[in-house]
């Protein structure tokens, strides 16, 4: 929502039925030869609670992993955390966003350095619910990749914006409202580049079209035009490792660059040209690029090119890493991740958990250290993740699973016992958006019945023995906000790092894999992305409005690529991949190139994880259906 006025993004504005879906869960479920039945609170909850203690005193503490939910509350992220921290003593967690935002955080990371803060101390007053009790003092300073993160309401302060593989509106509407109000600056400049043409294309002073999946030969290649026409370019922000990079990239040439990526030398050099006359340069990238299987190497690429043409000190110039849902930056931020606890503060003392993708590695070697218990915090993992039938394969060989969800999800059918929870307006609690904005929920409604994240975290954490006797959010919030200095002078609708803080920030260039990643023979090359009324797959669910707005999903086809197969609009198409199949109506748009298809993700079927392997690019055929 747009705080200022009354404007509702799609999601916002016909998603809020879901919320009284009649397939809304009410009670916890118990599965027993294979069909659910209905149970108590205390049932479900002793039986999870027993399960685990049997897992654990078979296997060892790490016989249970969890996984974190970025539509669930900074709160319940964190107390899950905990659980896991405090109760079983194993950094064995990790969140979905290891598909897609994690890889930007790792990135950056590697660049810009972990979140370094001094001049913050504890408050020595009282301060309203759900503000940080930490001060900041007059001489703070901060360093690290928080600090290269863009806040929402200084990008119409950028000179230049340059949009790399990302669809803004869909993938983020607020970003694309402030994209608009830096349009109406006679001095800014806008870049865009990606494989399809966008809303944003019409006002647009350069667009780039480049073929799926050789983000990094571009980036590489506007490195390389950037210093040749700059040679004695010195980076704003103190840095090291130059030379290293320049040295790998030397062996890509110009005619490399191009034949790769499809874009004239011109475009380039106009577009290098552009980042090296900005004062203040902002570069935006979402999931449809870091759900490739190379995100993270093409979002190191990309903090290379903001370290060499970003300016941080000037109101504006960041980077803008697209989160996906409303939480994805702040179940990282409060710790729900298997190497790094709340504020990005790395584990110490115990050893770093295996990642999401790591685990079902595990569990496809049938490893000993594949875990024997999984608790899923929400999210359907089977909607989510690519390869959808590995992933089903190898969720079944876990013996015990724990869901915690508002609906029966397709991987919530896979569990033994299902608990039902609130939703957005049914609880209370906060979140952390895109751009660093703490937003905070209020309850709305009742929860008739159904228990809000946190609540079952703890209810479940002393039925453990667990210290988790949490009795609101309220309290939750106290004590994580203490241990987060990343966080000091937070407050609703304030953003982290506080702009009191000031930033130091230094960088290293790190080399990174400048080659294409597509692999395969088949005719076309599918992108799986965004839709703009959905967001996820919590609001494409009747009877919520979006489903009556963008009711399926439908294959797009170049014109002339349906006219060579014998296409017509609407008609009934068979996709296939090396990894399975899907039927999707076909809508025409010259907006994808030749060679080139795409289909939303949100919906349930046709599922586009059907198709894929390791990342949202594919190779299909198209054949009549």
């Amino acid at each position: 929502m747009n705080e200022d006025s009354v404007l509702l993004c799609g999601r916002g504005r016909f998603g809020w039925p879901v919320v009284e879906a009649d397939d809304r869960l009410k009670t916890p479920l118990i599965r027993e030869n294979g069909k659910f039945r209905e149970a108590s609170w205390d049932e479900a909850l002793d039986l999870v609670a027993a399960k685990f203690k049997e897992t654990i005193e078979a296997g060892g503490a790490k016989a249970v992993y969890g996984v974190g939910s970025s539509r669930a509350t900074n709160e319940a992220n964190y107390a899950f955390q905990k659980f896991f921290r405090e109760g079983f003593g194993t950094n064995q967690l990790d969140n979905p966003g290891r598909y897609n935002y994690v890889r930007a955080l790792k990135a950056m990371a590697e660049v810009f350095g972990t979140p370094k803060l001094e001049g913050v101390e504890a408050g020595g007053a009282l301060v309203p619910p759900y503000h940080s009790p930490l001060a900041v003092k007059a001489e703070a300073t901060g360093s690290g990749f928080p600090f290269v993160l863009g806040k929402l309401a200084d990008l119409s302060k950028a000179d230049l914006v340059l949009v790399v593989g990302t669809d803004v509106t869909p993938e983020l509407p607020p970003l694309g409202w402030k994209l608009m109000e830096a349009i109406e600056n006679a001095n800014f400049r806008l870049v865009l580049a990606n494989p399809r043409k966008t809303k944003f294309d019409r006002y647009a002073n350069l667009s780039i079209r480049y073929k799926p999946g050789s983000e990094r030969v571009l980036i590489a290649g506007l490195i390389k035009f950037f210093l040749a026409e700059n040679p004695d370019w010195t980076p704003a922000i103190q840095a090291t490792g130059l030379d290293e990079l320049k040295e790998s990239l030397k062996k890509l040439s110009p005619k490399e660059i191009t034949t790769k990526t499809g874009v004239d030398e011109a475009a380039l050099k106009e577009a290098a040209a552009l980042l090296a006359r900005a004062q203040a340069p902002a570069i935006v990238f979402g999931t449809e690029l870091l759900s490739q299987d190379k995100g993270q190497q093409t979002a190191l690429a990309l903090a290379d090119l903001f370290l060499l043409a970003g300016k941080p000190e000037a109101p504006g110039s960041a980077l803008y890493p697209v989160a996906e849902k409303n939480n994805s930056r702040g179940v990282c931020e409060v710790g729900v991740l298997p190497d790094m606890g709340p504020g990005y503060a790395p584990v110490e003392g115990s050893e770093p958990g295996p990642t999401l993708e790591e685990v079902l590695d595990l569990l496809e070697k049938d490893d000993a250290a594949a875990p024997k218990a999984l608790y899923l915090l929400g999210g359907d993992l089977l909607r989510w993740l690519p390869h959808r039938s590995r992933v089903k394969k190898l969720l079944k060989k876990v013996p015990f699973i724990v869901v915690q969800d508002a609906f029966l999800t397709d991987t919530a059918k896979l569990a033994r016992v299902v608990l039902p929870v609130a939703v957005h307006a049914e609880q209370e609690g906060t979140f952390i958006s895109s751009t660093g904005q703490l937003g905070l929920l209020n309850q709305a409604l009742s929860t008739n019945g159904v228990r809000p994240d946190w609540q079952i975290i703890s209810q479940l954490g002393a039925k453990m023995g667990f210290a988790l006797k949490y009795v609101s959010p309220k309290e939750i919030f106290r004590e994580l906000a203490k241990k987060m200095p990343l966080w000091a002078g937070l407050a609703p609708k304030l953003s982290a790092p506080c702009p009191k803080i000031k930033a130091a920030v230094t960088g290293k260039f790190v080399p990174f894999e400048a080659d294409v990643s597509l692999p395969g023979r088949r005719p076309y090359t599918l992108i799986i992305g965004k839709s703009l009324q959905h967001s996820g797959s919590y609001t494409t669910h009747h009877p919520g409005g979006t489903m009556a707005v963008t009711g399926e999903a439908r294959l797009t086809v170049n014109p002339g690529d349906a006219q060579s197969l014998g296409l017509a609009a609407g008609e009934v198409v068979k996709v296939i991949s090396s990894h399975g199949e899907i039927t999707a109506p076909v809508d025409l748009s010259a907006a994808v190139p030749p060679g080139v298809v795409f289909l939303p993700e949100h919906f349930a079927q046709p599922s586009a994880n059907d198709l894929t392997l390791n990342s949202n690019l594919v190779r299909v055929t198209i054949q009549k259906g």
